[in-house]
């Protein structure tokens, strides 16, 4: 499997920096918004979980693992990082049916992604402004959330705590004060269109991925930023 080198924001790379990109946009509501992220370049990049030859359904996280692996350039698909999990005991294989298997840590993404070539760590940040900025250096952040939270879906709550994961591909803000309005994401859970590239305002998502006592947040974060590579790297 290929690998994507050595993504971690090291000065070899210092000259091909590029800055994320932001430009003006208008809400659900009709408000103005400045958006911070590559949405359109990372749309794509998101499908619905399962596309594997095991037959693994539950593979949210690396789904997730593999759209952070191409941002950094690697062409991989989730069969791939299914194999890659599955052949170092990094996903849950044990379930019957095999629906129900394919479900990863953020440890283990995180190993995924190292494994891959691409830098990352697990982290806990204390609320949305941190995970904001590590979306506006260009970092590649994963977050766990839970799924009736997000979805609206009794039926997905499961007993509240983080049961999914997301990409966060941009931040969204007022463009006058600063202020977080929200965030956008590419989810692969329910296979809808408007799943790629959706925007969820910071009260909706602070509850998805804190629950209602305002917890911190689980994320994996990749070291570097796909922006300080060159664009030949992709």
């Amino acid at each position: 499997m290929p690998r994507a080198g050595d993504f971690d924001g090291s000065s070899e790379y210092d000259e091909g920096f590029q800055p994320v990109p932001e430009r003006l946009i208008d809400l659900p509501n009709g408000d103005e918004a400045l958006l911070i992220g590559d949405i359109e370049g990372t749309r794509d990049l998101n499908h619905q979980q399962g596309s594997n030859d095991l037959g693994y359904k539950s593979t949210c996280g690396v789904v997730a693992v593999e759209s952070l692996a191409r941002q950094f350039g690697l062409e991989v698909t989730e069969n791939d990082v299914v194999a890659l999990a599955v052949g170092n005991d990094l996903c849950e294989r044990w379930g019957d049916p095999p629906e129900l298997c394919g479900g990863t840590t953020p440890v283990a993404q995180a190993e995924l992604l190292e494994r891959l070539g691409v830098p990352s760590h697990c982290e806990l940040l204390l609320d949305l402004d941190g995970l904001a900025s590590e979306v506006e250096l260009g970092r590649g952040v994963i977050v766990g959330v839970n799924a009736g939270v997000l979805w609206n879906d009794a039926g997905s709550y499961g007993s509240g705590e983080p049961n999914h994961a997301v990409v966060v591909t941009g931040v969204v803000r007022n463009p006058d004060n600063g202020l977080l309005l929200g965030v956008v994401i590419n989810d692969s859970g329910r296979g809808i269109p408007g799943d790629s590239g959706r925007f969820v305002s910071v009260e909706h998502f602070g509850l998805a991925s804190q629950g209602f006592q305002q917890g911190p947040i689980t994320a994996v974060v990749t070291d570097g930023s796909r922006f300080d590579v060159p664009s030949s790297r992709g």
